[in-house]
């Protein structure tokens, strides 16, 4: 995120209304516009070429992470959630935006922003007047004096009481302070606003009374087009979005991510919309440890029938919650220690050195129409999720690379390339995360 599009949720819900298109039972679905190849998208550039976009994904992939995490030799799965010095609520990763945006509409009437959105975070917040340091948008800022629904949050209000480290009071208001992995920050003040989500039916999902940041000083920020932040991570107490969604949602959202080159629209879904089933179905438990951050424990990943156990400095052998899924990055980050030897892995099935390109330090080929790649999956608990060629390599100006790399000191993150074209389903209540190979430009 160095471009940053920041972006987290935060919705509360005391009586949710949701105008849904799934009969009253809170199943719905929208749109997630890709930042870089959707049509849709204020960043999509037609004159530059796919492998142009593909760089940019790649460099905001690694900007995101870059700085955003650094482990001590302590196991992630005991570490605390993370406050900065001043006491506010720090996410692990940057500010800098998820790959996905998504429109959504506050206020009464509806006022339309664009915001970014990924599951690395939780709160969500947007810019506000007035605005005592607010970053430029093209869009006017949102001005709550102009809607209807909005009303301020005293700071003695339950829910205000969910903000934990990140909460104060201010005139007697509730005020938040979330800070990111690149020293970027949002300060404001919480209040319920109607928040509206545009479903692919058509149909208006309209929920009231929903807890949402409204930001007066937002620094370090330069993303002109986005207008806030909509996570979907699981921290912040009951203020994330699906813990404000609820019984409403039965606690489940999936998504289904295309394949870049596929000009389709990515959904997003929610309660009924997000259940999948069928007998390609693998699930694994996650764990939530970080701020925002949902984790699964991957055991060992397998270059066709060579199998390679995780490890790492950082955790202990069978170590639970030792990777994080993220939709908001491209690659995908691995220990050193196991990257190493998988790389030897697919060198060695390749029958090629092939090199580490200069511009994403990835390693790639100069592939031809000989080239046999290898089978690349990943063993999760209780899951093996098997990728295909276009989720483990990445057609680039340098060649054919592979879609990981060494994480360093930063955090071993599970990123959406490996994820596209697999239908993914979050089952808060039962704590497991599903997958199927599913064609997502046909997915309803």
């Amino acid at each position: 995120m160095t471009t940053p599009s920041r972006l987290s949720l935060v919705f509360i819900l005391l009586s949710v209304l949701v105008h849904a298109d799934a009969n009253g039972n809170g199943g719905f679905s929208v749109h997630l516009i890709h930042r870089d190849f959707s049509p849709n998208s204020p960043y999509f550039n037609s004159l530059e070429t796919h492998h142009d976009r593909v760089q940019t994904a790649i460099r905001r992939s690694i900007s995101r992470t870059n700085g955003a995490f650094k482990r001590s030799s302590s196991s992630v799965a005991s570490s605390p959630t993370n406050a900065n010095q001043n006491g506010n609520i720090t996410t692990t990763l940057n500010a800098i935006g998820g790959d996905y945006l998504m429109n959504i509409s506050i206020g009464t009437p509806p006022r339309q922003l664009l915001v970014s959105t990924d599951t690395g975070s939780s709160i969500a917040w947007v810019q506000c007047k007035p605005c005592q340091d607010c970053y430029e948008q093209n869009e006017p800022v949102f001005d709550p004096r102009e809607s209807s629904s909005y009303k301020s949050i005293h700071c003695l209000t339950p829910v205000c009481f969910e903000l934990s480290e990140s909460m104060s009071c201010e005139n007697k208001l509730c005020k938040y302070d979330i800070g990111y992995g690149d020293k970027s920050s949002s300060i404001g003040h919480l209040a319920f606003e109607t928040l509206t989500f545009d479903s692919t039916s058509g149909r208006p999902v309209k929920i009231p009374q929903f807890a949402i940041g409204c930001g007066h000083s937002n620094e370090g920020f330069k993303d002109a087009y986005s207008n806030g932040m909509v996570g979907l991570g699981t921290g912040t107490g009951k203020l994330s979005l699906i813990s404000q969604l609820g019984a409403k949602i039965d606690s489940k959202f999936s998504y289904c991510l295309v394949d870049a080159d596929i000009g389709s629209s990515n959904k997003f879904n929610f309660g009924s919309h997000a259940e999948i089933t069928g007998k390609d179905v693998v699930s694994t438990p996650f764990i939530t440890v970080e701020e925002g951050l949902y984790y699964l424990t991957l055991k060992a990943v397998s270059v066709n029938d060579n199998r390679i156990p995780f490890k790492s400095k950082y955790e202990s052998d069978g170590q639970e919650g030792n990777i994080a899924i993220d939709s908001g990055t491209t690659l995908t980050l691995l220990p050193e220690e196991m990257y190493s030897d998988i790389e030897s892995e697919v060198k060695k099935a390749t029958n090629s050195d092939g090199f580490i390109s200069s511009e994403t330090g990835l390693l790639c080929f100069k592939a031809d129409k000989n080239t046999k790649f290898p089978n690349i999956t990943f063993h999760f608990t209780g899951a093996d999720v098997k990728l295909t060629d276009e989720n483990s390599f990445l057609s680039t100006p340098d060649g054919l690379c592979l879609n990981c790399r060494s994480a360093g000191d930063r955090h071993v993150l599970y990123g959406n390339l490996a994820q596209m074209d697999f239908l993914v389903e979050y089952d808060l209540k039962a704590k497991k995360i599903s997958f199927k190979p599913t064609d997502c430009s046909k997915h309803k």
